[in-house]
């Protein structure tokens, strides 16, 4: 069993996302530095990454989607925010098309503005900005099937953090569909 990544997600950017073509980066962000993730991945080229939907609200938590983690970046590594902005502006193609399809929220006049709201300024304070390809949907994977690759102790059923490194339970990990 190899490393793996555990995190929450949006379930909009993740029903989206699993949509896309295997091949198509897609970027998501943490509110925590993932500095060990990124060592870990440097190390492997490539890491699994099981998502929770961030609005889980079962008895016991449940991972629902799978990737392939192929990048990790830190907003500080660029030279300014300039810098920061035109890479995001390529990168977030996901979440602007996203946007530009949904009914519009009234606090917004217009979809840009919606999109610079909700991810433009939340990119710009995260910590980590990471990209993933191949994201798919799976069968419920309860939280206490992941087990801490610190300690090896499982994930708590309840476990609200958006950040763990496991051991990757590629036996229980069923793709649906597949």
């Amino acid at each position: 069993m190899g490393p793996c990544v555990y995190t929450t997600q949006h379930p909009i950017w993740l029903e989206a996302a699993s949509a896309c073509a295997p091949c198509d980066a897609v970027c998501f962000r943490s509110n925590k530095r993932w500095a060990t993730g990124a060592k870990l991945l440097d190390r492997h080229g490539t890491l699994p990454v099981l998502f929770r939907k961030q609005e889980d609200s079962d008895e016991v938590l449940a991972c629902r989607f799978v990737a392939d983690l192929v990048e990790i970046h830190f907003p500080d590594w660029f030279e300014s925010d300039a810098a920061r902005l035109a890479w995001l502006d390529e990168k977030l193609w996901l979440q602007r098309d996203t946007i530009k399809k949904l009914e519009r929220s009234e606090r917004f006049r217009t979809w840009e503005s919606q999109f610079k709201a909700w991810e433009i300024d939340n990119f710009m304070k995260a910590e980590t900005w990471f990209i993933v390809r191949n994201l798919r949907e799976i069968r419920a994977l309860p939280l206490p099937r992941l087990r801490k690759l610190d300690d090896d102790h499982p994930l708590a059923s309840n476990y609200i953090r958006g950040y763990a490194l496991c051991h990757y339970p590629d036996k229980e990990v069923e793709v649906i569909g597949e």
